[in-house]
């Protein structure tokens, strides 16, 4: 993520083609620690042009790197042919299989390297080639990552050369407007590559966006469960995030646009004038823009489709990033859930043992002082249960598992005995089956806790919006004023925090002497959060 994110900021730093490549491709090497590289251009049908390398061997410096500006190769051939359609590891490389033959000089044992294609929405721009001496094979997740690269060469070029389209109109005397709209580009997709956030994101990008090209209306859809969702627009000079169904207006072009992968126009929709363009995201999306100004023009629509091309890049930089964070995460869980089963819960263990033994000594002869160690023999049972319980609570999430098992897994472990009556097989978004099980865990610690019982029931109810989960007791139950007073003991207020983050409510009844019923209510869509 790191390398994809300095990687950007180069290629967004200058509109030198060759000079940002050749910098680009040095920072390549030294980031992922190969050693070779060299980017081609293609010009023409059948010709292309070394913009930049480094590194190369003797053998393909020879005459001012003729080896590499003269004839074809394979790589080439394949490209040229449409039968490389996505980054290889090339096996024997043609130069500098040629370079041996022909005795040309030292190839520093280089033979074989990665050939990445930079194309854009169909058009084939060039290749990117990598490779160090001994490393034979490229992995899958190496060669995906050299192609993301090759995805953002292929996008700065294309900016570039809309930039020197619009440069050389500029001299004679085209439409000033071009060049405004390029440097606002600029300045929106920098300020949009330092977001973390893909909701803050989105929010930005519709801002700035309708601010600085005037769009009387600017929208971001995406595609979330198989739906498209309104995740944020701006209107009437007005942001705002949103997670619905799309508007009526704009609902058939984004569709069609999404559907189809390709610019569409309409005039129709807020304004007579709209484009939606679609974001190739991890799962798919659709910038919308419109105006009641005047009809769209071609270099507008070529802004548009390099500005939504550089939305995508900060989208899918955001959702890198998001992984690379969870994974830090979870490996922090279980090195917390490691050193406390290793060390604390060890050594409760352990306390529990010595308590029994010095009871077992003490309880004939001096009653007073066996009562007190009989007494630290609970508290230490008690806090090993407790530590069982926050250790289970570190492991990952339960993705992947079956949700019911864990449920009863849970209990098992904090020593309930839980009965679970559920209507259908539960099949749950993993947002919303991760805050089903934190409530399930909180509720049953406190009727372990605080019930005076060792039986709970779990009940799940479905109706076509909503999921509602009841764990009740037999329990000892409390009155709402206790509730009030231990509700940060009893966790409550984290139950609560947890269906109103997706959009639902918690209810508590309890009654003393009668035990305990929790009810949470949750929707089943993302779509109805409020």
């Amino acid at each position: 993520m790191l390398t994809l994110k300095t990687i950007a900021e180069t290629l967004n730093q200058s509109n030198d083609l060759e000079g940002m490549l050749q910098t680009t491709l040095v920072q390549l090497l030294a980031l992922t620690n190969l050693e070779s590289g060299w980017i081609f251009l293609l010009e023409g049908e059948q010709g292309y042009r070394l913009v930049a390398d480094s590194n190369l061997p003797p053998a393909l410096c020879r005459e001012d790197k003729r080896p590499m500006r003269c004839d074809d190769c394979f790589c080439l051939r394949l490209y040229w042919a449409e039968e490389l359609e996505q980054a290889v590891t090339m096996i024997e490389c043609e130069r500098l299989h040629n370079a041996v033959q022909q005795c040309w000089g030292e190839t520093n044992n280089l033979e074989y390297h990665a050939t990445v294609p930079i194309t854009i929405r169909g058009e084939r721009l060039g290749l990117l080639n990598v490779g160090s001496p001994g490393k034979e094979q490229f992995t899958d997740q190496e060669l995906a990552f050299l192609e993301s690269v090759a995805y953002q060469i292929g996008t700065a070029v294309e900016r570039v050369k809309l930039y020197e389209q619009r440069e050389r109109r500029a001299v004679e005397d085209m439409s000033r407007y071009i060049v405004n709209y390029y440097s606002q580009l600029n300045s929106i997709t920098r300020a949009l590559l330092k977001m973390n956030n893909i909701q803050r994101l989105l929010e930005a990008a519709v801002d700035s966006i309708g601010r600085q090209f005037g769009w009387s209306t600017v929208a971001v859809a995406l595609r979330e469960e198989q739906k498209l969702r309104l995740r944020s627009i701006y209107e009437n000079g007005r942001t705002k995030g949103a997670q619905a169904a799309l508007p009526f207006v704009m609902r058939d072009l984004v569709e069609q646009a999404d559907r189809e992968q390709q610019i569409r126009l309409a005039e129709h929709g807020f304004g007579p004038y709209a484009v939606a363009l679609p974001l190739h995201t991890h799962e798919s999306g659709v910038l919308y823009l419109s105006r009641s100004s005047r009809p769209f023009e071609k270099v507008e629509l070529e802004i548009l489709r390099i500005l939504a091309d550089h939305v995508t890049i900060a989208l899918e930089k955001v959702r890198l990033y998001q992984e690379w964070e969870e994974v830090l995460l979870a490996e922090e869980r279980n090195r917390l859930a490691r050193e406390l089963h290793d060390s604390v819960n060890q050594k409760l263990f352990s306390l529990s043992l010595l308590a029994r033994g010095i009871w077992e000594h003490a309880k004939t002869e001096h009653e007073e002082t066996a009562n007190a160690i009989r007494e630290v023999e609970r508290i230490a049972q008690e806090a090993l249960g407790e530590m069982r319980s926050l250790i289970w609570q570190l492991r990952p999430s339960s993705e992947g598992t079956d949700f019911l098992r864990t449920l009863k897994e849970y209990a098992q472990t904090i020593g309930l005995r839980l009965f679970i009556q559920s209507d259908q097989e539960p099949r749950y978004r993993h947002e919303l089956e991760l805050a089903l099980i934190r409530i399930a865990q909180e509720a049953m610690n406190n009727v372990r806790k605080h019930a005076a019982t060792y039986r709970t029931r779990i009940s799940l109810t479905h109706d076509k919006r909503w999921v509602t989960m009841k764990v009740s007791d037999q329990g000892r139950g409390f009155t709402l004023e206790q509730a009030e007073q231990e509700a940060r003991s009893l966790g409550l207020a984290s139950m609560r925090e947890r269906t109103e983050e997706l959009g639902g409510s918690l209810h508590i009844l309890s009654e003393e002497g009668l035990g305990t019923v929790i009810t949470a209510r949750l929707p089943l869509q993302a779509e109805e959060r409020g």
